[in-house]
């Protein structure tokens, strides 16, 4: 997704679900804090301190989520639009891909044909 999109969706996720015990973190919450510790380690690490004192602003936990989210991103999104732009290229490396692939699977089947004793 664009940054945007990322930035709204983090935005508008379902952080509090209503009737959760107080020593357990909400589903939506938890999973925010899921993918925070997938992607920065040291920041999920602070803002889930802030969370068990009881000082976590929302806002700003899902601000610096989706921000991080978006940097985290960017790298994956850079190389897709490299790829996608020389779709010539793409198409002749799978050819080129496809013409040793069956090369081998040729070779493994004649083996696998004279080890069943087709051959």
């Amino acid at each position: 997704a664009d940054e945007q999109k990322i930035l709204k969706q983090i935005r508008s996720a379902v952080t509090d679900s209503g009737d959760v015990p107080a020593d357990q973190m909400s589903p939506g919450m938890e999973n925010l804090f899921n993918i925070y510790r997938e992607i920065d380690r040291r920041a999920h690490d602070s803002f889930l301190l802030d969370y068990r004192a009881g000082k976590l602003s929302y806002g700003d936990f899902k601000t610096e989520l989706g921000n991080s989210l978006v940097e985290f991103t960017r790298p994956f999104k850079e190389r897709l639009k490299e790829i996608s732009a020389d779709k010539k290229a793409v198409r002749n490396q799978v050819k080129e891909s496809s013409s040793e692939i069956r090369k081998v699977a040729a070779t493994t089947l004649k083996e696998v044909k004279e080890l069943a004793g087709l051959i």
